[in-house]
């Protein structure tokens, strides 16, 4: 019975691995590898201010969702972690 039972678990993880690769719940863009479709596109990260935030249903990508999201090594947004 134990075995029975050790053996259901591998099972159910690899069911459950299948089933959660299906298609994405959300998306932001086009999987285009264009960025017109996001703010500050196409070379305006100069204007960047804030880090993205966007509420999904509410928010806009053209407006709220800048194309570009730095990191620390990016002296022209502060040098920051985001």
């Amino acid at each position: 019975m134990q075995w029975r039972a050790a053996g259901l678990f591998p099972a159910l993880c690899v069911i459950t691995t299948a089933l959660s690769a299906g298609q994405p719940l959300w998306q932001i863009g086009a999987p285009d590898g264009g960025d017109r479709e996001f703010a500050l596109a196409p070379g305006g990260y100069a204007d960047f201010k804030t880090d993205g935030c966007l509420v999904i249903g509410i928010d806009d990508p053209k407006r709220d969702w800048p194309y570009v999201h730095p990191g620390p090594a990016d002296a022209w947004a502060g040098s920051r972690r985001h």
